[in-house]
């Protein structure tokens, strides 16, 4: 027995040895899973980019053309590219971040250094999401995080767009988690680079409210130490932002004035673009139900699960906070997609066979968009360079503007749209609200011959079907026409350039986000009895020599 005893205590440090060898096999397997999932996740970023023939929102040429001048002024502290705006000497950079991450490319062509920081900010938001659901254990979390683009063709869209929500997004959901998770280092700094990144920095305090919330309806406690740590943390950003306190008056044009006073409100003869328009019941049914369906399936199974955890529910409150704004303004099914995804994901975690769940939900979304939901993603391959080589060089000597870097182009045949050139860089925000007070109306119109400068030989001014008026008070006004404005009868499934991203009806005002293309201030449609305009305040320097 001795022997045997001896033979006995032997085998335990091997059978210890083998216990440790699969373990350590297990979790070398789990690292390598987990970085093939982050390099597909972020070969699906650059896939996207790479699809997308030119930048699909004119809104990337200004978010390059500052990283430009950043890289060749430093911080900028005024803006006098745009002179009747108030940014013109208030100016606040909203996006700074975003556009730092543009000053090493700004030296490639613009469209080249647009895809390099897409695909960063892309893959950073799904990183960001794969994250947060392997924190949380999610069996297959690399399927649930692409759900977001399963589900909604626009949500593709909107997560291809080079502009800095798509940061916004990512830092959300990390404070979402870091805030229901007690990780108040990892909350603080999420918080303090949100002032940063995006206009909307009052956003981390909301979500914070939401997770005490979802621990009070969970049976707990609320802990007041993240939302002090949020608060305190988005003042220090807020306060260390390079242009402060600019940045406080204008977060609140932007956030009120704008939002809520002018493209919420219906304020005649403005428009901020389609993405702050709701869904109809053809868009919804296109884009919308997959996501909607899974935010509701969250909410419904986290409530149920919550005495388990309030950590899902935490993320399906945030998603219902989102899932009314996207009700109000389409464009917040960027912030649905992934908050539904990431709050179904841990509400199913424990329950019946998760993996075949995630394949299951999946799969279906992914059929429903395949069927429905491509035409706003096709788009993206078919959009063309609102500023190729012959343009700008004709802007750069052809016809200099008054004002340095600025110039407006006019292509009716193409897209319908009123743009700042590459080298330009526009005011920021359509509205009226950023008028500069005691700004002078135009004094002169502007003549339609001098948009020559949109493209070599004047084309763009014999894309204008009509005359500009001259107008001694008030705007130019340039009646629209032909094939730029829809007309009744129009084949409702047609491409229609003059809505861009979601057209499958005719259009009803300017491509996406056309009032913010007009470089002094303010390009809005308005009305009328006979046809629509768009009117368009502008330095009546430019008509010169025209």
């Amino acid at each position: 027995m001795p022997g045997v005893s001896r033979a006995v205590s032997e085998a335990k440090p091997a059978d210890g040895a083998m216990d440790t060898a699969g373990t350590g096999t297990r979790s070398l397997r789990g690292s390598a899973g987990t970085l093939l999932w982050m390099l597909a996740l972020a070969a699906v970023a650059a896939g996207l980019q790479a699809y997308t023939t030119a930048p699909f929102d004119a809104d990337t040429s200004y978010h390059v053309a500052v990283g430009r001048l950043i890289r060749e002024h430093g911080i900028l502290k005024s803006f006098p590219w745009t002179p009747f705006s108030w940014l013109a000497d208030h100016y606040a950079d909203k996006e700074l971040l975003f556009h730092l991450l543009l000053v090493p490319v700004a030296g490639l062509a613009w469209t080249t250094a647009a895809k390099l920081v897409g695909f960063l900010v892309g893959t950073a938001l799904l990183w960001t999401l794969f994250a947060v659901l392997r924190a949380e254990r999610v069996p297959w979390a690399g399927v649930w995080t692409l759900l977001p683009l399963a589900a909604s063709g626009y949500f593709v869209q909107r997560f291809a767009l080079v502009r800095p929500h798509v940061l916004a997004v990512a830092l959300a959901l990390l404070v979402t988690w870091a805030s229901a998770r007690r990780r108040l280092g990892l909350l603080a700094v999420a918080c303090l680079l949100y002032p940063w990144c995006y206009t909307a920095w009052h956003t981390p305090l909301v979500l914070v409210v939401l997770v005490e919330l979802a621990f009070l309806i969970s049976g707990r406690r609320p802990d007041p130490r993240p939302l002090a740590v949020a608060a305190v943390a988005v003042g220090i950003g807020v306060v260390a932002h390079p242009n402060f306190p600019n940045l406080v008056e204008f977060f609140w044009i932007v956030n009120f004035k704008i939002l809520f006073a002018t493209a919420w409100a219906d304020m005649p003869g403005f428009a901020q673009g389609t993405e702050f328009l709701p869904f109809d019941r053809w868009q919804l049914a296109y884009y919308g139900v997959a996501t909607f369906a899974v935010a509701v399936a969250a909410v419904v199974l986290a409530g149920a699960s919550r005495r388990r955890s309030p950590i899902p529910l935490a993320f399906a409150l945030a998603a219902s906070a989102f899932g009314l704004l996207t009700i109000g303004s389409q464009r917040f099914i960027e912030y649905l997609g992934p908050f539904s995804a990431a709050a179904l994901a841990m509400a199913l975690r424990d329950r019946w066979r998760p993996r075949v769940v995630a394949v299951g939900v999946f799969s279906a979304c992914l059929a429903y968009t395949l069927i429905l939901g491509t035409y706003c993603v096709e788009l993206m391959h078919k959009r063309t360079d609102d500023f190729p080589d012959e343009v700008a060089t004709a802007h750069a000597h052809d016809r200099p503007s008054p004002v340095p870097g600025l110039h407006l182009r006019l292509d009716l045949h193409g897209q319908g749209d009123a743009r700042a050139s590459r080298s330009a860089v526009h005011g920021g925000a359509g509205s009226r609200a950023l008028l500069r007070p005691g700004s002078p109306a135009l004094p002169d119109l502007v003549r339609a011959g001098a948009d020559a400068a949109a493209s070599p030989g004047g084309s763009g001014a014999r894309g204008l079907r009509g005359a500009v008026r001259p107008l001694r008070e008030g705007p130019a006004i340039l009646p629209l026409r032909g094939r730029d404005v829809a007309r009744p009868g129009r084949d409702p499934g047609a491409a229609d350039p003059s809505m861009g991203s979601l057209s499958h009806r005719p259009a009803v005002g300017p491509s996406p986000n056309c009032a913010h293309q007009v470089a002094s201030g303010v390009g809005a449609w308005a009305e009328t009895p006979r046809n629509r305009t768009l009117q368009l305040l502008r330095p009546a320097t430019l008509s010169e020599g025209g």
